[in-house]
């Protein structure tokens, strides 16, 4: 049971530590299922969009995390 706590405070400190990129992830996760439930769009492209924007989420977070760490 020690091992489950400790992996889920793993989990939460590691999704906190970058908050931003953790809000702007459940937005995009949001949007396609909105998108799903209230259009008639084929799932292929909502699939595509959200794929889309988590790398352009991620590639910016690398882009942030190194303009901090060139101003150190």
């Amino acid at each position: 049971m020690k091992i489950i706590q400790e992996v889920a405070i793993e989990l939460f400190s590691m999704f906190m530590a970058d908050a931003r990129m953790t809000m702007i992830t459940l937005l995009l996760v949001s949007a396609a299922a909105a998108l799903l439930k209230l259009t008639d769009i084929n799932t292929i492209w909502v699939g595509a969009a959200l794929l889309i924007g988590c790398l352009a989420n991620v590639v910016a977070a690398a882009a942030r995390e190194k303009r901090v760490r060139e101003r150190k």
